[in-house]
């Protein structure tokens, strides 16, 4: 793996991270220029999601958590290299495999492969558990029976780390959506959706008493909601960039709104609390 002068590290960099098996465990000097590459292109996806970058330059050593998520996310997530033995899969170490890479011969070629492969998908990790956002990718959808989560809404050929990342910004996108239209919403449809929320009848008197409507008119203010934010993401042109069904996007919707008018509620001051009451 010959040097390159265009690249920010050097060959002997890559085959200590090999030998030491952690970014914490290279000598100083490998650290200064792995460090600065990690943080670098980390940054470079992390920036693609509001106010994430900059919540991760809050970290007591970003270069070092820059590293922690990229060694991490090997150990933990990636399975290259897998071969079948006797009918059974044997996971050659990421390691082993990468460095055997035909196409990996160079310094810039690992560095080029870090930057697209790796250090997008520790992006993405951090980006997932670090989120700014009130939606997890791992909350469930309202109305699916079946246990379907928000991370299921990646399309099956959306396996690459990278486009996750960008779903994840796609994800912030309509979070920023539903925090800004929930605020326009009437009082009585924030009380239907808290009602709805928490499976309380929309004929429950003390819903009624709360909006002065009936279940009939309360359901309309609902379905009007969650019909006006589906539109209002539809026109965005990066709900082209995912082939995500109208009825997938409507449980998104649907469950998120739930989810702030929970929130909404839960102060204390709000005569709607007494709604948690009821549950």
């Amino acid at each position: 793996m010959p040097g390159d002068r265009l690249s920010i590290t050097k060959a002997c960099d890559w085959q200590e991270w090999k030998q030491t098996c952690a970014y914490s465990n290279c000598n100083e000097d490998s650290r200064s220029r792995l460090g600065k590459f990690g943080l670098a292109r980390i940054y470079k996806w992390l920036s693609r999601i509001e106010g994430m970058a900059k919540q991760f330059s809050r970290s007591g050593n970003p270069e070092k958590e820059a590293w922690h998520w990229l060694d991490t996310y090997i150990i933990q997530k990636d399975s290259r290299g897998r071969t079948k033995v006797g009918g059974a899969k044997i996971g050659k170490a990421c390691k082993e495999w990468l460095f055997d890479c035909e196409g990996l011969r160079t310094v810039q070629d690992i560095e080029r492969y870090f930057t697209n492969g790796f250090f997008r998908a520790a992006a993405k990790e951090y980006a997932k558990n670090n989120s700014l956002s009130s939606i997890s990718l791992n909350q469930p959808l309202a109305g699916a029976e079946d246990g379907t989560e928000l991370g299921d809404l990646l399309p099956i050929s959306c396996a690459d780390a990278g486009q996750k990342l960008d779903f994840s910004e796609f994800i912030n996108f309509i979070t920023q959506v539903l925090d800004s239209e929930f605020l326009k919403l009437k009082e009585i449809t924030k009380v239907a959706l808290l009602g709805s929320a928490l499976d309380i009848s929309l004929d429950n008197e003390v819903i009624k008493k709360l909006t002065g409507k009936g279940k009939s008119a309360l359901y309309d203010q609902v379905k009007r909601a969650n019909i006006y934010v589906l539109e209002e993401i539809k026109t965005d042109s990066r709900h082209k960039e995912y082939p995500i069904s109208d009825d997938k996007l409507g449980w998104l919707i649907e469950s998120s709104l739930h989810g702030i008018s929970e929130n909404w509620g839960r102060n204390p001051e709000n005569p709607a609390s007494v709604l948690f009451e009821l549950v």
